[in-house]
């Protein structure tokens, strides 16, 4: 029941690399219906290399028995469409029955990555600017100073005031 709420793809894979579950939310995210991949090599809804990936992860950080979940796989993934989306892979595997069962938990991360790239592109626009800018949190400290800024209270990089009181840098006449 769990599995069929999440919002993150869920898929479970035998020691083959067969699909044996199938969660709604990867029915979503790949456009195939569980009765469609159940039993088929993850092949059917990610590249060969993708799949090579994958699969070096669980040689590579889980064991013969059961383990904990390893780092996440942050990249691109390709889907069986040939579509290519930005992913975060968590994998896990355990002992199941007489074999070992491989978990994936896949968490298209494209609406993440966007809001990165555009406040990368804010803090270039902000670092730049000829003029001062600063923004200050609620509680009165810097959360953001160009180099402009910087200049003009006397400090080395403008990254010597994230984090500092607005009053610990500038005279107590302003």
């Amino acid at each position: 029941a769990l599995v069929n709420a999440a919002r993150d793809a869920y898929v479970a894979l035998d020691e083959q690399f067969k699909v044996v579950e199938w969660s709604p939310a990867a029915q979503n995210l790949f456009g195939y219906r569980a009765s469609e991949v159940i039993g088929k090599s993850i092949d059917k809804f990610i590249s060969r290399a993708d799949h090579i990936a994958v699969s070096t992860l669980f040689q590579t950080h889980v064991g013969e028995s059961a383990a904990p979940a390893i780092e996440p796989y942050f990249g691109p993934i390709t889907l069986g469409s040939g579509k290519t989306i930005p992913v975060e892979i968590t994998v896990s595997s355990a002992s199941f029955g007489s074999g070992m069962r491989h978990f994936l938990s896949i968490r298209d991360i494209s609406e993440r990555e966007t809001a990165q790239q555009r406040l990368q592109r804010y803090q270039q626009i902000v670092d730049t600017s000829p003029e001062p800018l600063i923004f200050v949190t609620p509680e009165f400290r810097y959360g953001v100073a160009n180099a402009a800024y910087a200049r003009i209270v006397n400090v080395n990089s403008s990254s010597e005031l994230i984090g500092r009181a607005l009053q610990e840098v500038l005279p107590t006449a302003v």
